[in-house]
Order: structure tokens, then C-alpha cells, then sequence
């Protein structure tokens, strides 16, 4: 062994096969876990996948992968309906697509995590981490988002209708067009968040934080805002029919236009 690593050449051919090796491991776990039926035994198909980390449009409905360490992982179009997930690292991982309806998330890492198009209705996202997530046009009714970190995350277009993002960070997120309709934010921090156009008729507002908001055409028509921050928040051509804004009965004045 000593001969070997004082011969420069000898060094460079053991580095090769080392390297050779590892790629050849990684290729033939990944094999495994594509050739893997799926009537395999219950758990088989979630360890093969922690070895491979890809799994793209396979079913791993109900799979139990508490705590799993997926960063990176492949699942876009994955089957993960009912799936345990809780406190699992998927940081980065891809889940385009992916059907998530009442998977368990709560205290998950998904951080920059690329959730475009999901179908999440019904998960649990408790104190989840998604910052910078990726989630334009994702399907997230009724799901439980409360207390998570949605800080800059890409909502565009997602529907939320009844969902639960109750003191949520979402400050800075990009929610324009989006669906909150009857979507429970009390005590949210929404500060410098994007909602133009978004639909928030009968959401529950009450002390959140809406400071320096875009909220221009948004529906806030019965929405109930009482106690909640508005300053500095433009809501030029907003709807605020039937809204509940406390004893005062007004809402902080539109931002007006920058000066050219």
C-alpha cells in the first residue's frame, strides 16, 4: 500500500476504480429500484429510494418515511397520497407534479424545493420550512400550512381555498392570483407579500401583518381584518365589500404611485 501511494501512477489508477466503483454502486441501486415490482414487501420500495433518491412517477402511496434524508430527491410525479413525511429533509428535491393530498409534512424541510402543479390537498405543512419554494399553481385546499415558512416562496397561481396559515411566514412570497378563499391567516406575517389579483373573499385576517402588501384587485369582499396591519399596503382597485376592519371602519390608505 505504501508502494502505491508514493508511485504517482499507481495513485491516479486506485483514484479511477475508487471513483468507477462509486458510480457503479450508485447506478445499480438505482436499477435495483427501478426493476423493484411493485408487490414488493412493504418498506422495501422507501429504503430502495433512500439509497437511489430517485423515484419519479412511482407509487409510494402511504409510504412511512418519517425523518428521511431525501435532499435532491427526484419524485416529480411521484404518488405520495397519505405518505409520512414528518420532519424529513427535502431540500431542493423535485415534486413537480407529485400527489401529495393528505400526506403528513409537519416540520419538514422542503427549503427551495420545486412543488409546481402538486396535488397537496388536505396535507399537513406544520411548521414546515419552505422557504423559496417553488409551488406556482399548486393544489393545497383544506391542507394545514399553519405556523410554516413560506418566506419568498412562489405561490403564483395556487389554489388555497380553506387552507390553514395560521401565523404562516409568507413574507415576500409571491401569491398574485392566487385562490385564499376562507383561507385562515389570523396573525400571518404577509409583510411585502405579492397578492395582486388574488382572491381573498371571506379570509380570515385578523392581525396579520399586511405592511407594505401588494394588494391591488384583490378580492378581499368579507374578509375579516380586524386588528390587521395594512400600512404602507397598496390596495388600489381592491374589493373590500363587506369587510370587517374593526371599531374604526377604515383600512390603511392606498400606497399612492411612486413619483417618475
Amino acid at each position: 500500500m505504501a508502494f502505491l501511494l508514493a508511485d504517482p501512477q499507481a495513485r491516479g489508477r486506485l483514484l479511477r476504480w475508487a471513483l468507477t466503483a462509486a458510480a457503479a454502486g450508485v447506478v445499480l441501486a438505482l436499477l435495483a429500484f427501478l426493476l423493484l415490482p411493485d408487490s414488493a414487501p412493504k418498506g422495501e420500495r422507501e429504503r430502495a429510494l433512500l439509497r437511489s433518491r430517485q423515484c419519479a412517477g412511482c407509487d409510494l402511496a402511504g409510504a412511512d418515511m418519517r425523518g428521511a434524508q431525501l435532499d435532491g430527491a427526484h419524485l416529480g410525479g411521484a404518488v405520495l397520497r397519505g405518505a409520512a413525511l414528518a420532519r424529513a429533509s427535502l431540500v431542493g428535491a423535485v415534486l413537480e407534479r407529485a400527489s401529495l393530498a393528505g400526506a403528513n409534512l409537519a416540520r419538514a424541510d422542503l427549503s427551495g424545493a420545486r412543488l409546481a402543479q402538486i396535488d397537496g390537498e388536505g396535507a399537513q405543512f406544520t411548521d414546515a420550512r419552505l422557504p423559496g419554494a417553488q409551488m406556482r399553481g399548486a393544489m393545497l385546499d383544506r391542507s394545514d400550512l399553519s405556523d410554516a415558512d413560506l418566506s419568498g416562496a412562489m405561490l403564483a397561481g395556487a389554489s388555497l381555498a380553506e387552507a390553514r396559515l395560521r401565523d404562516a411566514d409568507l413574507r415576500r412570497a409571491w401569491l398574485f392570483g392566487a385562490n385564499l378563499r376562507k383561507a385562515n391567516l389570523r396573525g400571518a406575517d404577509l409583510r411585502s407579500v405579492d397578492a395582486e389579483g388574488a382572491n381573498l373573499s371571506g379570509a380570515d385576517l385578523r392581525k396579520a401583518d399586511l405592511r407594505n402588501a401588494n394588494l391591488r384587485n384583490a378580492n378581499l369582499a368579507g374578509a375579516d381584518m380586524r386588528g390587521a396591519r395594512t400600512e404602507g399596503a397598496d390596495m388600489r382597485g381592491a374589493v373590500t365589500d363587506g369587510a370587517h376592519v374593526g371599531a374604526s371602519g377604515l383600512l390603511a390608505r392606498p400606497r399612492p404611485p411612486p413619483e417618475r
